[in-house]
């Protein structure tokens, strides 16, 4: 669909929800990363949601409450 390093093919403002489920941990390249959460923040509607699930280990995160925000200043 895309080139794989950014989602260029997709509008800017044209989704509420952005979601990745066990994809950025597989994803090496910084730069390759930061450019997709930069264009999640892109094609995302003002008030639109982003799901980022990622995995290192097996060790849990304790200090990491499901419900906290996280603000990446994306748009």
């Amino acid at each position: 669909m895309c080139n794989g390093v950014n989602l260029d093919c997709l509008g800017n403002e044209s989704y509420d929800l952005v979601h990745s489920t066990i994809t950025f941990q597989h994803i090496c390249v910084h730069e390759i990363r930061y450019s997709y959460l930069k264009e999640f923040g892109r094609v995302l509607n003002k008030g639109g949601w982003i799901t980022i699930q990622m995995g290192y280990n097996d060790e849990p995160i304790n200090n990491w409450r499901s419900n906290q925000k996280l603000d990446l200043n994306l748009h």
